[in-house]
């Protein structure tokens, strides 16, 4: 639709130049009536449009239309195309009519840009949230501008955490300065592939591949830093493993052989070269029959090779060759490796040579059945030869005799000379005693000092008895022993089948109990069994043995406490600790019966220092109750002297109970100081850093050595009860007695006699001056209670002893 120039004034200059602008316009111009319908449209519109004058002029537009509004309307063209025009609409009027005059603006390429850019902000959006690696965009001021789900996984952190913050621990997590980076960043330089090891926000390691690259503003200059962050920390232990396992490979102590599934060595570490000799060039492609040592026969490879095929293992014991031809056993694990498609791939055999193993199996099996000191039989093996003669012997109607032999004071040598000469003494008796016997009798240790035989196919009991005395004269010549000479005698027990038993309990039984007689007749001699009630003896110990186990914590055990006297003020200077045992079972056990034995069975530790707890808790109740500060002496054994925690534990009991170590006195014997003299002086230096005192019991029936008596720090001397006894009546017991007194005092120490039981040995000491007693004529040892009210007179000048020379407790003495 063309205007109507006709009505135009044309002297109208301005509308001319009105109806060009118009015209030429690259905006659409649409005049629409108030109706709707079109009244004008310029080239530009009809273009947009895409129609003709005559398609759209008088048409309705089509679109709503509203005055001073703006709109984006969406154009159909021909064959479907799609155009975006943005409209405004003024009023206005046009011949004479008011109208609605749009202006119409082409924006379908920028719609289309903007809709591109929003899908491509989209997809990168996407792309930003689920990429596998942390993105992480800094500011200039390195604050955190993008944060997508990939760092928070990584670092722990939630983007509404740390948007808009510093990174946390930026310079750590860098692991550069910042100066750096930004040197970096002003340069316009990226970072690659820099490995770094942050902590995670609850404080845990992980690995980090980090990237950096720097991120520029339109005007080209720095804007902040690009991070990509990838967790490797699997790939870090992976890598780890790796390496560990290739050390493993290598350092393991076992040898390894791979091979490929046809056999051919692939691999080996260096345990298979140190065991088989190859070097790994010598073994790399061949086959493992290379260290075949021919002792195997085609069937022991066969069952190999089809345990490997339906199990896919084999384990066992095999031998093969090394290099230099030797033959050696080795314990070998073979296991078939499959791929992902469950085909055999590879072979890995992992063996270890077996050599000191089969050779420490000998050995075993020969300490199963031989003693490790003598290389005697042992009892496992001696029972064997015993259960072999009476079969026989019950065949041939034979007899067979059974002897324990025990030898004499054993024990004396070991706490004396020490477990080591006790050991080389066992060894030559084992010899001497096994010179004595047939090619078909067997010698045996059973422990400790004990020794049995069997004498098999013997016509007579009367073959045992001969067998004995050669015993006897074989243990009668002196042993030289560390630089020493000494003698050593045996105890015989001898049962004979089938009289004595036809068993071997049996036998042992009536062996051991005439052992037992010959040692309650003298020792150095051989006993026949005699059902005379020699078991007796033996069911005692025994029972007694089980009883004393418990006897402490069954509370069955006390001490009791005996006087020491100043034989001139009639003072109590101290007080003796004694154990005792009253046993429900036998009553009063005589400390020379259970002493030994807790000695033999390992209890007299415990016991003995229990004792010492006792003792010293006991006199430190005493001081507490306003008595006279006393000393109390307790006896040590052997076995407490030899214990490295003796000093650890007197202190101990010392700070436990309170008591000084002043009002402590150790008895030790003789014997026991001469064990080691040296160790001996270690242990009783340290105990008088406590002021504990120390007393040589037994005096005069050991070793009576002034050489140690010099040197060790003893405070008293105890005169055994031997010379006591007869002191009045025998005059070398008085003479011997008086020169121990005076050896004392030149030594400037305290002499106490033991066992003084009369008027006659009390005047006799008297004598001596300066001399102190302890026996049966002042007291018996008697339970703390009764001692309590003792201590509280000392003098007993007010109650000593009528002249009567036979007066004892119990009998009218003084505290009877």
């Amino acid at each position: 639709m063309n205007f109507d120039t006709a009505n135009l004034d044309h002297a109208d200059a301005t509308r001319s130049l009105f109806y060009s602008i118009v015209q030429h316009a690259t905006d659409g111009i649409l005049v629409v009536d108030l109706d709707g319908y079109v009244i004008y449209s310029n080239p530009a519109a009809l273009a947009l449009f895409q129609c003709g004058h005559e398609d759209f002029h008088g048409q309705m537009f089509g679109f709503p239309i509203v005055a001073n509004q703006s709109a984006e309307i969406d154009i159909v063209r021909h064959e479907g195309a799609m155009a975006v025009a943005e409209m405004r609409v003024s009023e206005g009027r046009w011949a004479g009519k008011s109208v609605l005059i749009a202006m119409l603006r082409d924006i379908t390429v920028r719609k289309q840009i903007e809709s591109d850019l929003r899908q491509a902000k989209e997809e990168l959006a996407a792309l930003y949230r689920s990429a596998p690696l942390g993105v992480i965009a800094l500011r200039s001021d390195w604050r955190v501008k993008l944060w997508n789900p990939a760092a928070e996984q990584i670092f722990g952190w939630r983007e509404d955490e740390v948007a808009g913050s510093v990174f946390p621990d930026l310079e750590q997590f860098l692991k550069l300065d910042f100066a750096g980076v930004d040197e970096m960043v002003r340069r316009g330089e990226a970072i690659s592939g820099k490995e770094v090891r942050y902590l995670r926000k609850d404080g845990t390691p992980v690995d980090v591949s980090l990237s950096l690259a720097p991120l520029n503003d339109e005007a080209g200059r720095a804007a902040g830093i690009m991070c990509i962050v990838e967790d490797i920390s699997r790939r870090m232990r992976d890598a780890q493993h790796l390496l560990l396992s290739s050390k493993i490979f290598e350092n393991t102590q076992e040898g390894i052989l791979v091979t490929d599934a046809g056999g051919t060595i692939l691999a080996v570490n260096q345990a298979f070269v140190a065991v088989t000799g190859y070097s790994v060039d010598e073994a790399m492609g061949c086959k493992p029959s290379l260290l075949s040592s021919g002792r195997h026969d085609k069937a022991y490879y066969v069952a190999m090779w089809q345990a490997l095929t339906e199990h896919g293992q084999w384990r066992g014991e095999i031998w093969n060759r090394r290099k230099n031809g030797e033959i050696y056993p080795e314990w070998i694990n073979i296991s078939a490796i499959h791929d992902d498609a469950g085909n055999v791939s590879h072979y890995v055999a992992i063996f270890s040579d077996i050599t000191k193993v089969k050779e420490n199996e000998e050995r075993l099996r020969h300490l199963a059945h031989f003693d490790a000191l003598t290389g005697l039989p042992n009892r496992f093996l001696f029972q064997d030869h015993v259960e072999l003669a009476l079969s026989q012997a019950a065949r041939g109607s034979k007899q067979v005799a059974i002897m324990f032999l025990d030898l004499d004071r054993f024990k004396l040598i070991n706490d004396t000379l020490g477990h080591r000469a006790g050991d080389i003494l066992l060894t030559e008796v084992g010899q001497r005693l096994a010179s004595c016997l047939r090619a078909g009798d067997t010698l045996s240790r059973f422990g400790g000092d004990e020794f049995t035989v069997v004498l098999p196919n013997l016509e007579s009991g009367g073959a045992a008895a001969t067998v004995a005395d050669k015993f006897i004269e074989a243990l009668s010549s002196a042993f030289h022993i560390a630089g020493k000479e000494f003698h050593i005698t045996t105890s015989i027990g001898i049962a004979i089948y089938p009289q004595d038993g036809e068993h071997l309990d049996t036998l042992s039984r009536a062996a051991d109990a005439a052992m037992f007689a010959a040692k309650e007749q003298g020792r150095n001699a051989y006993r026949f069994h005699a059902a005379d009630g020699r078991d007796a003896a033996s069911t005692r110990r025994f029972h007694l043995e089980n009883q004393l186990r418990r006897a402490l914590e069954r509370g069955e055990m006390s001490v009791v406490y005996q006087p020491s006297v100043d034989v001139d003020s009639g003072i109590i200077t101290g007080m003796e600790a004694l154990l005792r045992w009253n046993s429900p079972e036998f009553g009063e056990v005589s400390p020379t019966e259970f002493i030994p034995l807790a000695e033999d069975i390992g209890t007299i530790s415990t016991l003995g220092n229990w004792v010492l707890r006792e003792a010293c808790r006991q006199n430190k109740a005493w001081q507490d109750a306003g008595m006279p500060a006393i000393c109390v002496s307790v006896n040590l054994s052997p076995v407490q002297l030899r214990d490295r925690r003796l000093v650890d534990t007197i202190r101990d009991v010392l700070a436990e109970t309170g008591l000084e170590g002043r009002w402590l006195e150790l008895e030790l014997t003789e014997g026991m100081v001469m064990q080691n003299i040296e160790e001996s002086l270690l242990t009783f230096n340290a105990l008088k850093q406590f002021g504990v005192r120390l007393s040589i019991d037994d005096f005069g029936t050991g070793y009576s050595s002034l050489g140690y008596l010099r040197r060790l720090p003893v405070d008293t001397l105890k005169i055994d009860r031997a010379f006591v006894t007869h002191i009045a009546s025998n005059a070398e017991d008085a003479v011997i007695s008086r020169v121990i007194v005076e050896l004392a005092h030149n030594l400037d120490l305290r002499v106490v006699a033991e066992g003084v039981e009369s008027v006659a040995q009390l005047d006799t000491l008297r004598q001596f001056q300066h001399c102190y007693a302890q026996g049966f004529y002042f007291s018996k040892p008697m339970p703390a209670a009764h001692i309590t009210s003792m201590l509280g007179n000392r003098d007993l000048r007010t109650w000593l002893p009528s002249p009567n020379p036979e007066t004892r407790f119990g009998q009218g003495g003084v505290l009877g």
